[in-house]
């Protein structure tokens, strides 16, 4: 077989960072199709990059070395919040129904700032239990129960991100330090034999931090999230902390099986 010459390979692969650099994440399977090369052509593209610091490897794909820090990025290309509440709804609603039922009197909980945890919210809004303290970094989910009497609500402060409608960064991560909850509801996009993933740095930071202060985690993660790949891992099963932390998915026992996820981890409830 031929050899290609240094320059062709050099360009492709200037090609394959630009492509990242202005998309953000994209999974391999993309990138092969972007670029129009083998999947091993790929891989050694992108382990020369990561040698040189011009992009990130994630699970099942790659990141812009510049598009994880900076929360403005994300916020602008992330799809929307409002855009994302209409996927999956109906599984949405399922998660929110049997999650709402963990949901005990003179609780702290805290609620992630995903579209699902925002259906437990407007199930609480009609059935809150009594004396219920929520802590939260979304901004529609503390407007919302706040106005419900008997529910007391704190919004962790740190940068607005205005289009998903929440708060982030370091100030958000120490705010939630000052807590100790009883449950929390966390969000995440995707889950995979490998374990839990999500969207952005600075959004696995804050669920790290809300994770180790909880006496109860659970993942609300429709079948859609299932197989899938994204750039941060928040756990993986093989590190699982340990403790009450698992995942609530409405896949069934095939798609679960396929995905390899371990029975342990998984809310029976």
């Amino acid at each position: 077989m031929p050899r290609v010459a240094l320059e062709v390979v050099e360009a492709r692969r200037r090609r394959l960072a630009e492509v990242l650099e202005s998309s953000g994440y994209l999974p391999i399977g993309e990138l092969c199709r972007r670029l129009g090369v083998s999947e091993a052509t790929c891989r050694r593209d992108l382990a020369m990059l990561v040698r040189r610091d011009q992009v990130r490897r994630t699970f099942g794909g790659a990141l812009g070395i510049q598009q994880s820090p900076s929360l403005g990025q994300f916020d602008a290309g992330f799809a929307s919040f409002r855009a994302r509440r209409r996927l999956a709804g109906g599984s949405k609603s399922i998660l929110a129904r049997r999650a709402v039922g963990l949901v005990k009197a003179r609780q702290t909980i805290f609620l992630d700032a995903g579209t699902t945890v925002f259906r437990v919210m407007e199930e609480l809004v009609r059935r809150p239990p009594d004396r219920l303290t929520v802590v939260t970094h979304s901004l529609m989910v503390a407007l919302r129960l706040g106005a419900v009497e008997g529910v007391t609500v704190h919004l962790l402060g740190g940068q607005v991100l205005y289009r998903q409608g929440l708060t982030l960064g370091a100030r958000t991560e120490i705010a939630a330090g000052a807590f100790d909850f009883d449950l929390a509801l966390l969000g995440a996009e995707a889950f995979n034999h490998v374990g839990i993933f999500n969207s952005q740095d600075d959004v696995v930071r804050l669920q790290r931090k809300v994770i180790a202060r909880s006496k109860s985690v659970r993942f609300l993660m429709d079948r859609t999230k299932a197989d899938g790949v994204a750039p941060v891992r928040v756990l993986g099963w093989a590190d699982w902390p340990g403790g009450d932390v698992r995942l609530l998915s409405d896949a069934d026992a095939a798609l679960l099986g396929k995905t390899g996820v371990d029975r342990r981890f998984i809310a029976r409830g």
